[in-house]
């Protein structure tokens, strides 16, 4: 019995929950057992919306002779053939943008500005924010990447949103 790598705690804590929901039923009764399952699951919702992935991303060559053609396919860092760019980040938010989780996306940002300065001695040139899997940004996340990019700026860093769609791409 392997448990794959791409499975990580979120996706099991659906047992969690059928578990919560099972004892409680026999314990508690029915009623009370479905509720104590429902408020467990939304628990569990709150926590991963305010905690999303973030996964870091590299490139991967499209053609077998692309060492500068530029035809790149971004994916996962931990990809086989995922490859860095020098001096620049590019990373992937799985989940809504808003005040509540914008803090988290900050605090990710600087721990790997830090990795980085202290791995290469250098700070990075550019940080890229893959928005394709962003369903929402709200206006308090609009100010905070407003400010973000500003700061960035004054430091030489350029910050870019891309893969943008739907309402985020309009904001």
């Amino acid at each position: 019995f392997a448990i794959k790598k791409e499975y990580n705690w979120k996706c099991r804590m659906d047992i969690v929950v059928w578990c919560v929901g099972f004892l409680c039923t026999l314990y508690f009764g029915a009623f009370e057992g479905i509720l104590m399952a429902v408020f467990m699951s939304l628990c569990l919702i709150l926590y991963q919306v305010v905690n999303p992935d973030i996964a870091q991303l590299g490139y991967k060559a499209t053609t077998q002779n692309d060492s500068e053609g530029r035809a790149r396919m971004w994916v996962n860092r931990s990809h086989v053939d995922a490859r860095e760019e020098n001096g620049i980040l590019v990373f992937r938010l799985e989940g809504p943008l808003f005040y509540a989780n914008v803090e988290s996306v900050q605090e990710w940002l600087e721990e790997r500005e830090v990795l980085y300065a202290e791995e290469t001695g250098e700070t990075y040139k550019g940080i890229i924010l893959s928005a394709s899997a962003v369903s929402f940004v709200d206006t308090s996340a609009m100010s905070t990447l407003g400010e973000m990019m500003k700061s960035y700026a004054e430091r030489g860093v350029l910050f870019f949103v891309a893969n943008t769609f739907g309402q985020v791409g309009r904001l």
